[in-house]
């Protein structure tokens, strides 16, 4: 009855090898489906049950591994989508509506609040913002954003709100066209699998003149199965492509794009590496490096500085913030505060009006700056 079993499972799991191979062969392809099929046919004749399950469990282990690892690295590259929202705001006719990101259209008004990724490719027509560019371009420092500047869907609106004109719209936005060319690298094919086909090959053409060698001297056909059986392995033509699908999938989970397996090949060669984006290597968190104190103490500054900052979520004043609880500065809230994105914090503390900001919000709010105090901001600006 187990002999019966083993034999229907054998013969009916042998069928779609033997078919691969001859479809291999008639593309001019040797595989190591070849080599599956001859140990299949040797152990088929033998009456070996057992090994051509062996055998076929093997083969399949092998495929079914194969198809875990693919369809867990598409999944990850697909929740790279999560990135970007499903339903925005509009502005229509003086009117804010909420739609469905499928049902928003070119030239379309997108509002974007502090705290929201950016649904769509487009123009800022209004207001001002710190935009988190890091998921597309790996930048970890956010752009400032104003009238007239390009935002790209996917990155997250850290302070300040937008009013965007959509310019491109689903594969057409710079995210998609990344997803799109990820999913293109990880199918296609590179130069270490093309190496490993050729190695596969001449390794199977070996292996068979190996086993008829030894059938000629022996005559015995066990101890050719056997041989058969130990060199049969698809681990060869799994183990690079498994590989490249595993490593493109991870840098995706980690936010690194991988254009292709021959750029994983390159790697290898590589004697000089050469990186222009901050935070590639280094964790690009901004901190307070440096102090001009011009008018009171510095501990004063801090304080005055760290009330405001204490009330945005601005990168800048998170470092400002930080630095003063390294140094132990206690602060007060303020009564009254203003964020002006892009530009800096108004508040109110004890009837005193306080400003913290970049240097164009000082000249704009009529600040008057010494000529001296000016030298030492650019000088520090340029360093």
């Amino acid at each position: 009855m187990v002999s019966t079993l083993l034999m229907v499972i054998g013969i009916l799991r042998t069928v779609p090898v033997v078919y691969r191979t001859i479809k291999a062969i008639i593309n001019h392809k040797i595989t190591v489906d070849l080599l599956a099929t001859v140990a299949l046919i040797v152990s088929l004749i033998q009456h070996e049950w057992t090994s051509v399950v062996f055998i076929n469990l093997m083969i399949n282990c092998a495929i079914v591994f194969g198809m875990y690892t693919e369809n867990k690295a598409k999944k990850t590259i697909k929740s790279l989508f999560k990135l970007r929202p499903s339903i925005v705001k509009i502005k229509e006719n003086n009117q804010i509506k909420t739609i469905d990101i499928k049902d928003i259209k070119l030239n379309d008004l997108v509002i974007i609040d502090a705290g929201e990724r950016i649904p769509v490719d487009g123009k800022v027509v209004s207001g001002a913002a710190s935009v988190d560019q890091s998921s597309l371009t790996g930048e970890s420092i956010p752009i400032e954003k104003k009238v007239g500047d390009m935002v790209l869907s996917s990155t997250l609106n850290m302070s300040g709100s937008l009013l965007v004109k959509v310019t491109k719209l689903g594969k057409d936005t710079t995210f998609e066209k990344l997803i799109t060319l990820m999913e293109q690298a990880s199918s296609g094919k590179n130069t270490i699998e093309t190496l490993v086909e050729k190695f596969a090959s001449r390794y199977i053409l070996i292996t068979l003149l190996v086993a008829i060698f030894v059938f000629v001297l022996t005559k015995n056909i066990s101890l050719v199965l056997s041989l058969l059986l130990v060199t049969c392995a698809d681990d060869i033509a799994v183990a690079v492509p498994l590989a490249f699908w595993a490593a493109i999938a991870r840098g995706a989970k980690r936010g690194i794009i991988i254009k292709g397996g021959n750029y994983l090949e390159t790697l290898a060669r590589c004697k000089t590496l050469i990186v222009d984006k901050t935070g590639t290597l280094t964790k690009g968190k901004i901190k307070v490096n440096h102090i001009f104190c011009f008018k009171g103490t510095e501990e004063n500054l801090v304080k005055m500085a760290v009330m405001a900052e204490s009330m945005s979520d601005h990168p800048m004043a998170k470092a400002v913030v930080d630095y003063a609880h390294k140094l132990n500065i206690d602060y007060e809230i303020p009564e009254k505060f203003e964020e002006l994105s892009g530009r800096g914090m108004k508040i109110e503390w004890r009837n005193k009006n306080i400003m913290v900001g970049n240097l164009n919000f000082f000249i704009d709010e009529k600040i008057k700056i010494e000529e001296k105090e000016l030298s030492s901001i650019k000088l520090a600006e340029s360093d």
